[in-house]
């Protein structure tokens, strides 16, 4: 994956749990935006995985990730809630891929 530069690491992570709370997803959108080590959100195959649907509806402002090149799974989840004037990525570079994720239709964008 291409954000591989180490940041001091997000207090109270175990690792390799995935994303499975809007925390979660607010922790790991900060770790892709400094350029830091995203690796506490991957499986064995360094695939970011959601493991949970996700409720952003008392999320007042959710950054977007600005470049994402690696591989997201959202193994079916939603998101539900969302209400946004921009999508969860800005970018995602030549080789990144997305899938698996439901925005559900009480998003808007």
């Amino acid at each position: 994956m291409l954000l591989l530069a180490t940041v001091a690491g997000i207090p109270g992570r175990a690792g390799n749990d995935g994303i499975g709370t809007v925390k979660d997803l607010q922790d790991f959108i900060a770790a892709c935006n400094a350029g830091g080590d995203i690796s506490a959100w991957c499986n064995a195959d360094t695939v970011v995985v959601i493991t949970a649907d996700l409720d952003l509806s008392k999320v007042k402002k959710m950054e977007q990730i600005a470049l994402f090149s690696g591989r997201l799974d959202g193994q079916g989840h939603r998101i539900t809630g969302w209400k946004t004037d921009h999508g969860l990525f800005h970018e995602i570079q030549y080789g990144g891929i997305v899938k698996g994720i439901i925005i559900d239709k009480t998003c808007s964008m």
